[in-house]
C-alpha cells in the first residue's frame, strides 16, 4: 500500500463521526411499484477503506482487510472475496445490497465507529416493508460488544426504533434472525505490522464475514430517514457498508419479542396486598405496538401456587414499545417462592403476533416473622450474678430487617418491665443488654419481643411473650437448729456416742455438705471442741450433722452453735446463719471405781511438746484396768501433713494394776524396724505398740484416722489397709466414715498401713514383707511367710524414723474413765 493512500485513509479515519451525513437514495425501481427496493448511501460518513482490491491496500481490524473476487481468484480461491462491483443479488432473506465498489475503488467504502455515537441518513421518501442495515466488526466478542439500533423516521412525525443489534466479530458466527451473514467464509489480505518491515500477504482464512440486519417498517407509513444509534463500542473497529429499505418481506424477520416481565415490587410482602396496593408488571418490546390492551393477556399465577388468585388492573401502553398492568395481591400469611407468571397476545404494528409468552418468576412472602427461641444469659438470676449486665438473645424465624430495632421488654419483675437496650442485630440474630437488680424476691419473669420486621418489611403480628425464666434473690433461711439429746452428759460423749443437729430450711436446698459450716463452740466455752461428724441432708429441704463430744467432767450451761452457709437450688446462700444454746454436763458425781464404771487412769508422757507437729508421736501409761471396760483414747493435735489419728478405743480380756506403757505413732514413712510397703500410689502409717502384761490381750480394737484432704482419692473405697504382724501384710477391716475417715478394726495392735492402690488390686488377704531396708511387696498371697521381723510389742522405747509425722497427743476421759498423767 503506498504512503500517500495510507495517509489518506488514516485522516479520513480520524474524521468527527458525530456529525449528520446526508445520504443520496439510489432507486432500483420506482417507490411505488410493487417490491420495489432503494440502496442507502453511507458514502458521506465512510472514512475507512476496509477492502484490499486493485489498489492494494485496506484495513479492517488494524491487522488485515477483506479481499474482492478477483483479489481471491488471482490467488486460487475464486469466490471467497466480496463481488467486485459490491452488488448481491435479491434473496428471500434480503433484496438486492449495493455496496460500494470495492475492486477498483481507491477510496473508502465503510463508515468505521471507534466509540459510540449515531448517524442520520436521509432515505427517499417511499413506504417499505423492511430495512436492511449491513454491518460487521472485528475485535468483537463477550468482553467487547459491539451493538446499533435503528431508529425509523416516517413522514407524519412519528418513528419507530428496533430492537438493539449485537454485532458478531468479522471471524465469529453469524447472528441468529433477525440478523444473518451477508457473505461469510471469506478471505483476507493480512499484515503482521509495518508492510515495510513484514510486507504483507494473501491469507486462505475461510473465515471473515459481513451480516445483515433486516428491520421491520410501517408499510402505512412513509419513511424519510434511518439513525444508526452505535450504542455499545469495545471492539477494535465497528464497521458500517450500508443497506436498503426494500417493500419485500424478509424471513429473517421475526415475530415481536416482549422482555422478561418485570414487578415493581419483590417480592411481595404485608405492604403491597389489599385493594389499596398495587404491584405493576412491565413488559418492553423490540418495535413499536398496535398497543391495543385487549390483545394482551395477563396471567400472575399461572400454576396456581397462590391460595388466592392475584387480579390484575389498568391494562395500558405506556409508549409505542412499553406496557404495563397492574396486579393486586391478598395478605394470605404465607411464604411461596418461584411463581410464575406470564404474559402474551401483543401485536407490532404489521399485526404480527408474539410468537410466544414472556415469562417470569416472583416471591411472595406475606408471612409475618416470629420468634423462634429467645434467652437471658446466666438464668436464673440469683444472688450471685444479679446487678450484673445480662445479655439476652433472640432468635427469629427468618432473615429480618435489621434497621428497624425490635422492643424486647422484662416483665414481672419488681421495678419493671425492665427494656433491654439492642447490642447488635444481624440477620436473624438480635442481642441486647440488661441489668436485673437483686430485690430478694423469687418470681417468674416474661421475656416479651415485639415490633420486629422482617427482611421484606412483615412485622410481627402480635408480641412474642414464649420465654419465661427465673429470678430467685432469696436468700433461704433456717429453723432454729435442734440437738438430739439434750443437755449433753457423760452418756453423749466418747467417739461411739453422737449428738445430732437438726435445721430445717423453707425451700429445697443444693444438699451439697461442703456448703454447711457447724460451729458447734462458737465461743469456745467447752476445754474440747466438739468434732463434727456425717454432714447430711436427709431430704431436700433438711440438714443434720453429728457432733462428737469429749468427757471433760465439766458443767458449762448456753453453749452457742451455729450454722451456715446453706444454699438454695439457685446457689442463693443464707442471708445469715442459724443458731441456738444447749448445756453440757459431765460432772461425774465421784471418781469410785466398781459398777459399769472405767476404774483405769492413764496419763501421757509429754515429751517433744515443741515438735509435737512433726513428730506424730504420743505416749500413754494405762494404770487399773477393769476386765469390761473399753478404753477410749482420744487424741489431742495428732496432725501430721498426711494423716490423723483421731481415736483409739481398746478392750482386753485381762485387768491389771501394774502400769502398760502405750505408744502411737503416725506419718508417711513406718517406724524404725518396720519396712516400706512400695506397691502403692501412696502410704501412710499407723503405729501402735503396748510395753506391759496387757500388750497380748487386746480383745478388741478400734483406730480413728483421717486422711489429709490431698490424699483422698475421687473414690473412697480404693483406700485399703492392712496389718503387719512381723512376717505379713494382712488386710485389716475398715469401714469409711465418711469426712475423709475410716475406722480400723482389729484384735492387735502394731503398725497398719494405709495405702492408695496402683492399678493391681490388693485382693488378697496376706502380702509378703522382708526385713530388708525397702522391701518390695509383692503381689497378694494368703500366708506367704519370709524372714521373721524384728519389732515386738516391747518395743515403746524406740525413737520414731526422721519425718514420721507429728507427734500424738491424748485427750483424757474424766470421771471415772481414764485418768491423764503427762510425763
Amino acid at each position: 500500500m503506498s504512503s500517500e493512500p495510507k495517509l489518506r485513509g488514516l485522516m479520513l479515519s480520524l474524521m468527527v463521526v458525530s456529525s449528520v451525513f446526508v445520504g443520496v437514495v439510489v432507486f432500483s425501481g420506482s417507490a411505488s411499484a410493487a417490491n420495489n427496493t432503494v440502496q442507502f448511501d453511507f458514502s458521506s460518513a465512510y472514512n475507512a477503506d476496509v477492502v484490499y482490491g486493485e489498489d492494494q491496500s485496506g484495513d479492517f481490524d488494524g491487522w488485515g482487510a477483506l479481499v474482492t473476487n478477483t483479489v481471491a481468484g488471482n490467488n486460487l480461491n475464486s469466490g471467497d472475496g466480496l463481488p467486485d462491483d459490491g452488488i448481491f443479488s435479491s434473496t428471500s432473506t434480503h433484496p438486492k445490497i449495493e455496496l460500494a465498489t470495492t475492486h477498483n475503488n481507491a477510496g473508502n467504502n465503510a463508515w468505521q465507529a471507534s466509540t459510540t455515537s449515531e448517524e442520520t441518513f436521509t432515505v427517499s421518501n417511499g413506504q417499505y416493508a423492511t430495512v436492511h442495515v449491513i454491518a460487521s466488526a472485528g475485535g468483537a466478542g463477550a468482553g467487547s460488544p459491539a451493538k446499533f439500533k435503528a431508529k425509523l423516521h416516517y413522514g407524519d412525525g412519528t418513528s419507530y426504533t428496533s430492537q438493539v443489534f449485537t454485532v458478531p466479530d468479522w471471524y465469529g458466527s453469524p447472528p441468529n434472525n433477525p440478523g444473518y451473514a451477508l457473505k461469510d467464509g471469506m478471505d483476507r489480505w493480512y499484515h503482521e505490522g509495518d508492510p515495510s518491515v513484514s510486507p504483507s500477504y494473501y491469507q486462505d482464512a475461510d473465515d471473515p464475514g459481513i451480516w445483515g440486519f433486516a428491520i421491520s417498517a410501517n408499510s402505512d407509513k412513509t419513511l424519510e430517514k434511518i439513525t444508526i444509534n452505535v450504542t455499545e463500542n469495545e471492539a477494535g473497529s465497528f464497521n458500517f457498508f450500508g443497506g436498503a429499505a426494500t417493500t419485500k418481506s424478509s424471513d429473517a424477520v421475526v415475530s415481536p419479542t416482549g422482555s422478561t416481565p418485570t414487578l415493581s415490587t419483590t417480592p411481595i410482602s404485608d405492604a403491597q396486598t389489599g385493594n389499596t396496593n398495587e404491584v405493576t408488571v412491565t413488559v418492553t418490546f423490540d418495535e413499536d405496538m398496535t398497543q391495543n390492551t385487549g390483545d394482551v393477556t395477563v396471567s400472575p399465577d399461572v400454576n396456581g401456587d397462590l391460595s388466592t388468585a392475584p387480579t390484575v388492573e389498568n391494562k395500558r401502553w405506556t409508549d409505542a414499545q412499553t406496557f404495563r398492568a397492574d396486579l393486586q395481591f391478598a395478605d394470605d400469611n404465607e411464604e411461596v417462592t418461584g411463581v410464575s407468571l406470564e404474559v402474551d397476545g401483543a401485536k407490532d404494528l404489521d399485526g404480527n403476533e408474539m410468537s410466544s409468552a414472556v415469562s417470569a418468576t416472583y416471591d411472595v412472602d406475606t408471612t409475618n416473622p416470629k420468634v423462634s427461641s429467645s434467652s437471658v444469659s446466666n438464668t436464673p438470676i440469683t444472688d450471685g450474678n444479679a446487678g450484673n449486665q445480662q445479655t439476652v438473645t433472640v432468635e427469629f424465624s427468618e432473615s429480618m430487617d435489621t434497621s428497624t430495632t425490635p422492643t424486647v421488654e422484662i416483665t414481672g419483675v419488681s421495678g419493671g418491665p425492665l427494656t433491654v437496650t439492642e447490642s447488635s442485630f444481624s440477620d436473624s440474630t438480635w442481642t441486647g443488654a440488661v441489668t436485673i437488680a437483686d430485690n430478694n424476691e423469687d418470681v417468674t419473669a416474661t421475656l416479651e419481643v415485639s415490633g420486629a420486621a422482617d427482611s421484606n418489611g412483615n412485622v410481627m403480628s402480635s408480641p412474642d411473650s414464649s420465654n419465661t425464666f427465673t429470678i430467685d434473690t432469696k436468700n433461704p433461711t433456717g429453723s432454729t437448729p435442734i440437738l438430739s439429746p439434750t443437755p449433753i452428759t457423760n452418756a453423749e460423749t466418747g467417739n461411739d456416742n453422737e449428738v445430732t443437729v437438726t435445721v430445717s430450711f423453707g425451700e429445697k436446698m443444693t444438699q451439697n455438705t461442703g456448703d454447711v459450716t457447724v460451729s458447734p463452740d462458737v465461743n469456745g466455752d467447752l476445754s474440747t471442741a466438739p468434732t463434727v461428724e456425717n454432714k447430711r441432708w436427709t431430704d431436700a429441704q433438711t440438714f443434720r450433722a453429728d457432733l462428737q463430744f469429749a468427757d471433760d467432767n465439766e458443767e458449762v450451761t448456753g453453749v452457742s452453735l451455729e450454722v451456715d452457709g446453706a444454699k438454695d437450688l439457685d446457689g442463693n446462700e443464707m442471708g445469715s446463719a442459724v443458731s441456738a444454746t444447749y448445756d453440757v454436763d459431765t460432772t461425774n458425781p465421784s471418781t469410785g471405781g466398781g459398777g459399769s464404771s472405767i476404774s483405769t487412769g492413764f496419763s501421757i508422757d509429754e515429751q517433744d511438746t515443741e515438735t509435737t507437729t512433726k513428730d506424730g508421736e504420743m505416749q500413754a501409761t494405762i494404770t487399773g484396768y477393769k476386765i469390761g471396760d473399753t478404753l477410749s483414747i482420744p487424741t489431742e493435735n495428732a496432725d501430721t501433713n498426711t494423716i490423723t489419728v483421731e481415736q483409739v478405743n481398746v478392750s482386753f480380756d485381762m485387768g491389771t494394776n501394774a502400769p502398760n506403757d502405750m505408744k502411737i505413732q503416725a506419718g508417711a514413712k513406718p517406724p524404725q524396724g518396720v519396712p516400706e510397703y512400695s506397691n502403692a500410689e501412696q502410704t501412710d502409717y499407723v503405729s501402735i505398740t503396748i510395753d506391759g502384761n496387757l500388750a497380748d490381750k487386746v480383745t478388741n480394737g478400734e483406730i480413728t484416722v483421717r486422711l489429709a484432704e490431698e490424699r483422698m482419692p475421687v473414690d473412697p473405697s480404693v483406700v485399703d489397709i492392712y496389718h503387719t504382724n512381723g512376717e505379713t501384710w494382712n488386710q485389716a477391716e475398715r469401714t469409711y466414715l465418711g469426712n475423709n475417715t475410716y475406722k480400723i478394726h482389729t484384735r492387735s495392735f502394731s503398725t497398719f498401713v494405709v495405702v492408695v492402690e496402683h492399678t493391681t488390686e490388693q485382693t488378697t488377704s496376706a502380702q509378703t514383707i522382708t526385713s530388708t531396708p525397702t522391701p518390695t511387696v509383692t503381689e497378694p498371697a494368703t500366708s506367704i511367710d519370709t524372714t521373721t521381723k524384728t519389732t515386738s510389742a516391747s518395743t515403746t522405747t524406740e525413737t520414731s524414723t526422721p519425718g514420721f509425722g507429728i507427734v500424738l497427743a491424748f485427750v483424757s476421759l474424766l470421771g471415772g474413765a481414764l485418768l491423764l498423767r503427762r510425763r
